[in-house]
């Protein structure tokens, strides 16, 4: 009795629909690496340019609050320094004038002496007065100046460090802010990051989840494939034995095999019709799941290309041309 049970090809059949499933849900895992990477890229270049920013920022405001510094020190030296020439000049003014009242008053007590008929001018005592008075007007204008140059000194210095300690102040003001802004854009980064890496975890956990279940399918219909194939076959034997043919009860066993079997490609070795059958459906899906998954479908895509094809078994009565017809057990595959 001919049989065209083949359990290598039904097996053949699933192992390719298997890959094909694998393939696929690689492809996917691959597309959901590159969304992971080109997000983390994206996020660092945007992290890098908020930095740059914020950096931009903080020099700008240094700049100028540098700039009010020095420009308050220029001002202040300014003020002193003319409050120093006017010191300076009103204490020479001051000298002038005490000299020439000196000289004034040597020649005035001269010209009374010469009035009173005295000769000989003034006496050393009255001479002597007059120079400790000059001196004395002389001294006490130095004195004031140099009291007056000694207050401008320290207001000056008093300013500056007032000036400096504005400058400080403003500098420590922008540099807390630009450290908390850049530990702002830290943790934002880092929470943006944690959340694509979770995501590409939770993507390649479902993908697995999703091949591991269509597996699951592929494995349990090549099962009942092979257990429905082994059922016709063992109906099949059951159902009698060789074929007789001719007069007398001669004759000889004939496979009843129709135009359209006859045309399709023996598988493994002259398998049979059941064979042929079964690799073209797998060629079949298998071009079907690489269309799609070509065109960007990912795993589901692949799923859709897989609709679980299994082999079917079907019985045909057959006429023989020379004798009485017997079941000959046919299969094809189901698409």
């Amino acid at each position: 009795m001919a049989s065209y049970y083949d359990p290598a090809a039904i097996s053949a059949f699933y192992a390719q629909q298997q890959s094909l499933a694998e393939a696929a849900a690689q492809r996917q895992a691959e597309i959901l690496l590159q969304q992971y990477e080109r997000s983390v890229a994206a996020q660092k270049e945007a992290r890098a340019q908020q930095e740059a920013a914020a950096l931009a920022g903080y020099n700008s405001l240094l700049d100028a609050a540098k700039a009010r510094y020095d420009n308050a020190l220029a001002q202040r030296q300014q003020s002193y320094d003319k409050a120093v020439g006017d010191v300076n000049g009103a204490s020479e003014r001051a000298m002038q004038q005490a000299y020439l009242s000196s000289e004034l008053q040597k020649r005035n007590i001269g010209q009374q002496l010469a009035a009173l008929g005295r000769s000989g001018g003034a006496s050393e005592t009255t001479l002597l007065n007059m120079a400790n008075s000059y001196g004395n007007a002389r001294g006490t204008i130095d004195q004031n100046r140099t009291s007056q140059l000694g207050a401008l000194a320290s207001d000056l210095a008093a300013g500056k460090a007032s000036d400096l300690d504005t400058y400080n102040n403003a500098k420590a003001g922008y540099d807390y802010d630009y450290q908390n802004k850049l530990a702002d854009l830290a943790n934002t980064s880092q929470e943006k990051l944690l959340g694509y890496s979770n995501t590409y975890a939770n993507g390649l956990a479902q993908l697995e989840q999703s091949k591991a279940q269509q597996l699951a399918q592929l494995q349990s219909a090549q099962n009942d494939a092979l257990m429905q194939a082994q059922a016709a076959q063992a109906a099949s034997m059951g159902s009698g034995g060789s074929a007789r043919a001719g007069s007398g009860g001669g004759g000889s066993y004939t496979a009843g095999i129709t135009k359209s079997q006859q045309s399709q490609p023996k598988v493994s070795g002259g398998v049979g019709i059941a064979g042929a059958a079964l690799a073209a459906a797998g060629a079949n899906a298998a071009l079907q799941a690489q269309q799609q998954i070509t065109n960007g479908g990912g795993a589901e895509s692949a799923s859709s290309a897989m609709p679980l094809n299994r082999p079917t078994v079907t019985s045909q009565k057959v006429p023989n041309t020379t004798s009485a017809s017997k079941g000959v057990t046919r299969w094809t595959a189901k698409q």
